[in-house]
């Protein structure tokens, strides 16, 4: 387009209009159909756009940020996520604000044979084209080192994020085993305490069963001792009982003995004083 000419995105189609900022001498663009909205607002200096959609848009594309307001402003393409820009953005973008691809028709070939059909004419117009022909294929050229070193430090990124990614994995899988081993304890302190408890429970349990048979046999030889006892008694007043017998009997052959001797002594005394009366009888 003539210089002080500019294209009409909003319009879809190429329109010839004033602007204040003029198009390189050369350039034409058209509208492709990748189209779409900011999602968020995109400060001054922002090479990050977030869109509704990215479909219908290629990388190394040329884009128009802000389409149909003041602020509008063409930036290349050179990666997504949403959109990853080449250069950075030299106004804020509100969310809502238009963004549209669009491609450079003025390709080498197309100008250079412009510039031979303009040498047929104008030698001075077809050094122009020329000149245009150099300009577009350096900034081409200076898209492609854009989009090569955003895709490399996307790859970076990639890497870095893959990396963290493993790195978080490997930390969550550490943590995780580190949890189970502290469950491991814990369930393994758990059950060594309960086998404390049941030991104790049995030594108590042990205890008092040994405890019960100490008052048994205590109480088995309290009553062998009271058996004994009685039995004891019992013999002692057998025992007595005998010698109360034994006394009794002992007195009753000595009263029997003292009343033979009585009755022996009466009869030789009887005889004594008959053999008396008798002598005295046959004395006289």
């Amino acid at each position: 387009l003539e210089s002080g000419r500019r294209f009409n995105a909003k319009a879809r189609n190429v329109q010839a209009r004033p602007s204040a900022e003029p198009l390189a001498q050369g350039r034409r663009y058209v509208a492709a159909p990748g189209e779409t909205i900011l999602k968020a607002a995109a400060p001054a200096g922002a090479i990050r756009l977030e869109v509704l959609s990215t479909a219908g848009f290629e990388a190394g594309r040329m884009l128009r940020v802000g389409a149909g307001l003041p602020t509008a402003e063409d930036r290349p393409l050179v990666g997504f996520g949403s959109l990853l820009l080449g250069e950075p953005l030299a106004h804020a973008h509100a969310a809502g604000e238009l963004v549209v691809i669009l491609i450079m028709a003025a390709t080498g070939t197309k100008l250079a044979h412009g510039a031979a059909e303009a040498g047929d004419r104008d030698p001075g117009l077809a050094r122009l084209h020329t000149t245009a022909v150099r300009k577009t294929q350096a900034e081409d050229a200076k898209v492609q080192n854009w989009a090569k070193k955003v895709e490399e430090e996307d790859d970076c990124k990639k890497e870095e994020a893959k990396a963290k990614s493993s790195r978080k994995v490997f930390e969550a899988k550490i943590a995780v085993n580190k949890k189970m081993e502290e469950e491991r304890f814990k369930k393994e302190a758990v059950k060594a305490e309960a086998l404390k408890k049941a030991e104790e429970a049995r030594e108590e349990a042990s205890r008092k069963k040994e405890k019960e048979r100490s008052k048994r046999e205590a109480a088995r030889a309290e009553v062998a001792r009271k058996a004994e006892e009685e039995c004891l008694k019992r013999e002692a007043v057998k025992a007595e009982a005998a010698a109360k017998a034994a006394d009794a009997k002992v007195r009753k052959i000595r009263d029997e003995e003292e009343k033979r001797l009585r009755s022996e002594t009466t009869a030789t005394e009887a005889r004594a004083k008959a053999e008396k009366v008798k002598a005295e009888a046959h004395r006289k």
